[in-house]
């Protein structure tokens, strides 16, 4: 039996989509670096869309379980997938087995091949525009109010000069500023269109 996370023991939307968001962050940087780091990417797109499905649920349900299926997350969301969005899932289905090397002795997941280029990005970015477009208001308003400088109730420092994209807090109200990474830029401009 799968565990299960609910509101009411401090789990809420804005923290699934800063998680996510900043995975999928890591994952475009990675993609963008070097091709030994495509099975990193990979895991942490995998990983994004999960939280981001986990939000939707528990925007729904107020609560969602520790599940890793997109297809099942997927199916509880309540959003539907362009055919290829929903094709795309499949994939990334497969790269949640990223995370770890193939057992010697595990013959199907050996026998599995599980392609990965930098190319799978722009498919990564396609499906979360679909996800984003479909972000109930309030879900919306909170994905708005993400701060890059901060994350659950902490404050994040660098000492190195940090990359600061368009600013935007509100697709109503765009006179209203924040920090957002490039990639939570193409999110709302998506949205504004």
């Amino acid at each position: 039996m799968n565990r299960i996370f609910k509101r009411k023991d401090g789990f809420n939307e804005k923290n699934l989509l800063h998680s996510g968001l900043d995975h999928l962050s890591a994952a475009e940087k990675l993609f963008q670096i070097s091709s030994s780091f495509f099975d990193s990417a990979g895991y942490l797109c995998h990983l994004g869309v999960e939280l981001y499905f986990k939000a939707f649920i528990l925007n729904k349900n107020n609560e969602f379980d520790e599940d890793h299926s997109l297809r099942k997350l997927y199916n509880q969301t309540g959003i539907s997938l362009s055919k290829k969005g929903n094709s795309f899932l499949s994939i990334l289905e497969d790269f949640y087995t990223l995370r770890y090397p193939p057992k010697k002795n595990n013959k199907t997941q050996c026998h599995k091949v599980i392609e990965i280029s930098d190319a799978v990005w722009k498919k990564v970015e396609q499906l979360l525009i679909e996800i984003v477009e479909q972000m109930p208001e309030d879900m919306l308003k909170e994905y708005n109010s993400i701060n890059d400088f901060e994350k659950n109730k902490r404050v994040l420092m660098s000492k190195l000069k940090p990359e600061i994209g368009k600013k935007i807090v509100n697709i109503k109200e765009p006179t209203k500023f924040i920090n957002l990474t490039p990639l939570g830029v193409k999110f709302i401009e998506a949205c504004i269109k």
